[in-house]
């Protein structure tokens, strides 16, 4: 059984300081998200668009901005089975959201 938590921080440091163990470097040495694992699946997003832009179908002119929520948001999957479960779900609690309608979820 898997546990689906939707997390969200002031920004992207900060969840990578609360969750190191999601972190990797590319093969250029710049730092990432390890986003699939034995254990775990990880859905970066970053900022998330609430309302998306008013556009003038006729011409395409913006008449309203996008609202955005500039919060730094991601979506992860751990497995119950997981060594380190209850230690993983204590380091996100903080950062846990309970959408009601998550715009992006996992299949």
């Amino acid at each position: 059984m898997c546990d689906t938590i939707h997390l969200r921080a002031a920004d992207e440091a900060t969840l990578a300081a609360a969750l190191p163990w999601l972190r990797g470097t590319d093969q250029q040495g710049a730092p990432g998200w390890l986003t699939a694992g034995h254990h775990h699946a990880l859905d970066p997003i970053g900022p998330l668009v609430l309302t998306p832009p008013a556009v003038d179908p006729v011409t395409g002119e913006e008449l309203a901005p996008a609202e955005v929520d500039g919060r730094w948001h991601a979506n992860l999957r751990v497995d119950g089975a997981h060594p380190e479960h209850d230690a993983i779900m204590a380091a996100c609690e903080p950062f846990i959201i309970h959408p009601t309608n998550p715009r992006r979820t996992f299949a």
